[in-house]
């Protein structure tokens, strides 16, 4: 017989058939641990998942997080619709309270709970927005006048 492998008996079952196990699967867990060397490119490589997705509800995002994004970064949410899909969570800590707003129409789930939760989200006013679309387009001006003037020299 092989010196790796070991021969067990089940007679005292009645059965007439070994089985053949390997001594190494015998081993603890702690033994067959792999150790893992991570390879860490220089200088890291772009993640194909950088951008946050764009057509999503905003409770998905944690009141402070939206708070703290950039009014440009707001005014893209905003373009494709801000919805609410869930209330506060003083108002699904029962079953009894769930079945309360979750078959409520869209118009009506807003005005009972929707707009409460708006309420902790800072929305960019239309003013907001388009001083901060004047200074893209100055900003793109200026870089554009900037590579002209590199391309004459």
């Amino acid at each position: 017989m092989r010196s790796d492998l070991q021969s067990l008996s089940v007679g005292d079952l009645n059965l007439s058939k070994y089985f053949i196990v390997k001594k190494l699967q015998l081993l603890t867990k702690s033994a067959c641990r792999i150790q893992r060397d991570r390879d860490r490119p220089d200088p890291p490589q772009a993640s194909k998942f950088a951008a946050l997705p764009k057509i999503i509800p905003i409770d998905w995002f944690e009141p402070d997080y939206w708070n703290k994004l950039t009014v440009g970064e707001r005014a893209e949410y905003m373009a494709c619709g801000i919805q609410v899909v869930l209330p506060l969570p003083e108002h699904c800590q029962t079953w009894d309270q769930c079945r309360e707003w979750k078959r409520l129409g869209k118009a009506e789930f807003m005005q009972k709970f929707g707009n409460a939760v708006l309420a902790k989200y800072e929305m960019p006013t239309e003013a907001d927005i388009k001083r901060y679309q004047l200074l893209q387009k100055d900003n793109t001006d200026s870089d554009e006048e900037d590579d002209d003037d590199e391309m004459e020299e």
